[in-house]
């Protein structure tokens, strides 16, 4: 899969570029919902407290999915869990599974769980008598104020473990999230959100923006005219044979020596000769080709600099004019620029006079000169 991605045209990485940006600004707009709603709900009251045997989302669950439950820990459940990879854990968590008032002992359906880190669990270990909130016949009540969510980190080892020891899920079965370390602080906007996510994202962007231009920069190398040989394929093949100018006098006129076959080729050859002298050019794109490549491009350039960063819209626009300045159409010399037409007419006179006859000169009584 990694090779079929870097043969990817250089297009495709400038789509998937924008795409990254677009998302990027989606999420910092989100982001930024979600910080208006934090302060709006730091301004409210916390939720009343429900016991999880009544909780109702539509009822119970405030701005931020900001929740107060009250239930007890079947401590039959509490498990670890953990993540490996090839052998090797790559992370731990700790499973408590939530019943309430209304479930009875060694009840086999989940109210609610909290997943916790090591160092979250130490603290509620540690201060479990602040969450206490009363005694029940199934254990010690506890009362959170937290978030409710559908899913979080190893939510998906948490239902796997559930679901080896026969729990249930309840109707209305959330994770929570509590508040160790009081309401304020984890209502608290991250200030660094809107920044981490568009590192990462334009990041990613930024990558795929190089690896366009480092297509189009090897595609135009690699499509650049190559000087090559117009008698490689000649009548006369020198490649591995030291002819002296003596050697070229003794068998000037052997019946068999290549002025011989010169001297008496016929002029039906002077076609093939033609076919085989060529000048290296490129392929010269339709105008209709031309035209939706530039309006790609100009779609490209408008994106960059409404949805992008002035950072990456830079970069983008860096490429594009790049892409435009290097030499397009037929073959130029290296001086390139406004000489590219007088070298096209000096070139036809160069290929019709070669194709007239190549080997002229060798024909000349003196073979030394050639």
């Amino acid at each position: 899969m990694l090779s079929l991605f870097f043969r990817l045209p250089f297009w495709m990485y400038l789509v998937m570029a924008v795409c990254f940006g677009y998302m990027t600004e989606q999420l910092v707009v989100n982001d930024r919902k979600k910080d208006a709603e934090i302060a709006e709900a730091l301004k409210q009251d916390p939720p009343q407290v429900v016991d999880l045997s009544g909780y109702d989302p539509a009822r119970n669950k405030a701005l931020a999915d900001e929740v107060t439950v009250s239930g007890w820990i079947n401590t039959e459940h509490n498990t670890e869990l953990t993540k490996s990879k090839n052998g090797i854990t790559t992370g731990t968590r700790y499973m408590f599974v939530m019943a309430g008032e209304g479930d009875s002992e060694g009840s086999k359906i989940a109210r609610a769980v909290l997943i916790l880190t090591e160092a979250e669990r130490d603290f509620f270990a540690e201060n479990s008598g602040q969450f206490l909130s009363g005694l029940l016949p199934q254990g010690f009540e506890m009362t959170f104020n937290g978030r409710a969510t559908s899913s979080m980190s190893f939510s998906d080892v948490a239902r796997k473990a559930m679901k080896e020891q026969g729990v249930t899920r309840a109707e209305n079965f959330f994770y929570l999230q509590p508040y160790f370390y009081g309401r304020e602080a984890a209502l608290s906007p991250d200030p660094n959100a809107a920044l981490d996510i568009r590192t990462v994202g334009y990041g990613i962007a930024g990558v795929l923006v190089l690896l366009a231009l480092s297509k189009i920069v090897m595609r135009r190398k690699n499509k650049r005219p190559q000087k090559g040989d117009s008698f490689a394929n000649g009548p006369i093949v020198t490649s591995g044979v030291d002819l002296q100018p003596q050697t070229v006098a003794r068998t000037a006129h052997a019946n068999d020596s290549p002025v011989r076959r010169l001297a008496t080729a016929e002029p039906s050859q002077s076609s093939e000769v033609e076919e085989q002298v060529s000048l290296v050019g490129r392929h010269v794109p339709k105008r209709a080709t031309r035209i939706w490549v530039n309006m790609l491009w100009g779609v490209a350039g408008v994106a960059a600099v409404f949805i992008l960063p002035p950072i990456l819209a830079a970069m983008v626009a860096v490429g594009i004019l790049a892409w435009r300045m290097m030499p397009q159409g037929r073959a130029q010399p290296e001086t390139g620029g406004i000489m590219s037409r007088v070298w096209a007419r000096r070139s036809k006179e160069v290929s019709r006079k070669l194709a007239s006859d190549p080997f002229e000169r060798l024909r000349q009584p003196d073979h030394r000169q050639v």
